[in-house]
């Protein structure tokens, strides 16, 4: 409530600009006090992936909306949705990540110093990231803050591996759940990319390598070495999904598997299980394959990771005849052994929030 009584927002179409910040701070705040609740994790599963749901489909809208169309009380209310605080949130720890802690720590002081007791616009804000952006990265920064503030949507990243796993192409399109409810699928988006391969397994550098522009149809990475897998979109940093081929989604299988599951955080873990729950809602993949997936979680014995996988699975549950019911419970029973026999169902003094 502070930041946007300090600068508020000069109309309702620019709503975000005080609840983004808020479900932020709300998150990232919070975990520097209370560092045992994990909430910067928690954030990829209660906020982003809460809020994919609604900006895949045409019901969703912009963060900013012209002033001409939000004047009357229902236009105004249409403003409080969850893009506004969730996916405002999952935005501004986008240009975080990206900029680098001390940047955007720097830029929003001067922001809210120049700003005090007034009203703003996206561009006053915007004017104060440009200042304070790393100068070596090759974006065009006015295309990349309004294509996820004034476009409706996000894009997924189409992943596939060529030559042996020496070369890895990258494509972009927009993910909807359903191509045929009428949404604009022709959006494209400057996509921030950022990913890490077997060979190296840096999970923490969100940095991006580079960025893929509106224009460019394909990103070619090659390796000197074939790769036996490769993980994008490092943390669930950026505000996208990842669509891996069938090579790719095969190693990364085996990668988180292993012991440790190869170093790939819980964060990544929970993306991969939600985007593959979604692909096979939006017919890219087959539920057969996902549920192969999560045969891996026979060793998963993480919160974020979890939550995940249940709130994916009461969409499936859904779906079952009674028939198959039966079948469904007994794999439920063989995944979750393993969480079981570690953690149990009772209170430990040991326990921590998240019960690592």
């Amino acid at each position: 409530m502070w930041f946007g009584d300090s600068v508020t927002f000069s109309w309702w179409s620019y709503f975000w600009l005080n609840e983004a910040f808020a479900r932020y701070y709300e998150y990232f705040m919070a975990h520097q006090l209370y560092p045992d609740y994990h909430l910067d994790e928690q954030f990829v599963v209660r906020q982003m992936q809460l809020i994919f749901g609604t900006d895949a489909q045409n019901g969703t809208q912009p963060m900013t909306s012209p002033e001409s169309e939000i004047q009357t009380p229902s236009q105004i209310a249409y403003k409080f949705s969850g893009i506004a605080y969730a996916k405002g949130a999952c935005i501004v720890r986008m240009w975080r990540n990206l900029m680098g802690a001390e940047n955007f720590d720097t830029a929003i002081r001067s922001y809210l110093q120049q700003y005090h007791l007034t009203n703003t616009v996206p561009y006053n804000l915007f004017y104060h990231l440009f200042e304070h952006w790393p100068k070596n990265q090759d974006v065009d920064l006015v295309d990349f803050l309004t294509d996820y503030t004034e476009q409706v949507g996000y894009p997924m990243i189409i992943v596939k591996a060529l030559q042996g796993n020496k070369v890895v192409t990258v494509e972009q399109s927009r993910f909807l759940l359903n191509k045929d409810d009428g949404s604009n699928a022709t959006l494209k988006y400057t996509v921030p990319i950022t990913f890490t391969t077997n060979l190296e397994r840096d999970f923490y550098n969100l940095t991006p390598y580079k960025y893929l522009h509106k224009t460019v149809n394909v990103l070619w990475l090659d390796f000197t070495s074939p790769i036996d897998w490769i993980l994008f979109n490092l943390r669930q940093s950026n505000y996208q999904r990842v669509f891996y081929d069938d090579t790719l989604r095969e190693g990364l299988l085996l990668a988180i598997s292993a012991t440790n599951h190869s170093g790939i955080p819980v964060e990544n873990r929970a993306q991969i299980i939600d985007d593959l729950f979604n692909f096979a809602q939006a017919q890219y993949v087959d539920y057969a394959d996902v549920f192969r997936f999560l045969e891996y979680l026979a060793k998963e014995v993480e919160y974020v990771p979890w939550y995940a996988v249940y709130e994916n699975l009461n969409t499936v549950a859904k779906r079952l005849t009674p028939e198959q019911l039966p079948d469904f419970r007994i794999y439920l029973s063989s995944i979750t052994a393993a969480v079981f026999e570690k953690l149990g169902v009772g209170w430990n003094a040991q326990d921590t929030p998240v019960v690592n």
